[in-house]
């Protein structure tokens, strides 16, 4: 049975392969062919589409990644840049005060201000610089342009509170650029200088520029405070005042010279 079976099959075989080189299936084939076009396209057509949508939604996901990678290095760029600045920023600052402080022969240190506002006092800072680099109470501190900003009032090992100029409780005498004593210079509420106790008969206008007396001690004569905003006066007073303006952002300073007197 076995035997007959293959002989069949070989029989089917040789019929089928003579039949296609003798071109006897040929219009079998041609109809075969036809059939079977339609769904052998379709499936390629579906197979290209998937794998083309896949490797879209790859490249997609690819460049998501690639622009997520883009904004972190930007971040960490705009980072380093804004830190360069602020290096760069504080250093001209502080080449600017060793300069003045060169060309007036005075001595100081240089401090950065860690912290502001202490104890909800915006006129009260913090330095780093204490007694270990000799400052004590009651120096002198300077801004940019040498510009008294205020008074160190607390002094610790490696640090040092200062109160400044725009505090109600720091006071400094005052005077006109030719030494002549005028009066004190003292913080008000509102955060503005004031120059008190100047006599009547002293001449003082708008565009003065005021500068310590150094009647006090630890304070060195002839450093700028500012200069006069506004003339107050009243016939019914002794004295007569003034408002002070300072040519720096005494708020915002972060670098100081504490001047060693």
């Amino acid at each position: 049975m076995s035997h007959r079976r293959t002989f069949y099959i070989i029989l089917a075989i040789v019929i089928i392969l003579g039949g296609h080189y003798l071109g006897l299936w040929r219009p079998i084939e041609r109809l075969a062919t036809r059939a079977l076009s339609y769904p052998l396209t379709a499936g390629y057509s579906w197979g290209r589409d998937f794998f083309s949508f896949f490797g879209r939604f790859q490249n997609n996901a690819d460049l998501k990644k690639e622009n997520q990678d883009l904004k972190e290095r930007t971040a960490v760029l705009d980072g380093e840049i804004i830190s360069l600045k602020e290096a760069l920023r504080q250093k001209g600052i502080t080449d600017e005060q060793l300069e003045f402080l060169k060309q007036e022969k005075l001595k100081a240190v240089l401090a950065r201000v860690i912290t502001r506002g202490v104890e909800n006092n915006p006129n009260q800072l913090i330095i780093d610089k204490g007694a270990r680099d000799g400052i004590k109470n009651g120096l002198v501190i300077l801004g940019r342009g040498g510009v008294v900003v205020g008074r160190v009032t607390r002094v610790e090992d490696t640090s040092a509170q200062i109160l400044l100029l725009t505090d109600t409780s720091v006071e400094m005498g005052a005077a006109d650029v030719d030494g002549g004593l005028l009066g004190v210079v003292k913080g008000n509420k509102d955060l503005s200088l004031r120059l008190n106790y100047v006599l009547k008969e002293k001449k003082i206008t708008k565009g003065d520029i005021i500068i310590t007396s150094g009647e006090k001690d630890l304070i060195p004569a002839g450093l700028l405070i500012g200069e006069i905003d506004q003339v107050f006066e009243d016939e019914r007073e002794i004295f007569k005042s003034a408002r002070l303006t300072q040519p720096v952002d005494v708020a915002n300073t972060d670098i100081v010279s504490v001047i060693l007197f």
